[in-house]
């Protein structure tokens, strides 16, 4: 587990996912008491959301992700926090840069995420050449599918 000082470097944008799915849906709440078992003892808020991240992020599996915790677990965040771009300027996931790019639907996101594009690798359990996907756990079909959705959605209210 990561400590807290390493930690606070991702705190906006933790707190801002965390906000956005506690708006969505109860599901984080689960992870709650898994942040309580830690027993880290946060002195802040921003240490508590992050025990609070940290925890659900690492609790795999123990319930349905919702989209903006597969969007923080599968690492989409490290490359698009906040729907932009820091690997290649012009492929951000706002509303224009995906109609510009051909990936407005759910279905050509879909196939990026998949088989993954240019730098970016691709996520999908079946996803080949090995060289060309993640190296990290894969991700369902499902997960594939409402992680497309979800970009979508967050793109129309530009990300907030």
């Amino acid at each position: 587990m990561q400590s807290m000082s390493s930690c606070s470097q991702h705190t906006c944008i933790l707190q801002k996912r965390i906000a956005f799915a506690r708006r969505r849906t109860a599901s984080l709440s689960r992870c709650s008491c898994l942040a309580a078992q830690a027993n880290t003892a946060p002195q802040s808020i921003a240490a508590t959301t992050c025990a609070l991240a940290l925890s659900c992020l690492c609790a795999g599996g123990a319930y349905a992700a919702e989209p903006a915790e597969i969007f923080l677990r599968s690492g989409c965040v490290g490359c698009h926090a906040g729907g932009g771009n820091i690997v290649q300027a012009g492929a951000s996931l706002q509303t224009s840069d995906l109609q510009k790019n051909g990936a407005a639907t759910t279905d050509a996101i879909y196939k990026l995420v998949y088989y993954g594009k240019g730098k970016m690798p691709g996520y999908g359990k079946e996803c080949t050449p090995r060289g060309k996907c993640t190296f990290g756990p894969r991700l369902s079909d499902e997960d594939v599918q409402r992680l497309s959705q979800y970009v979508l959605d967050q793109a129309a209210v530009k990300w907030k």
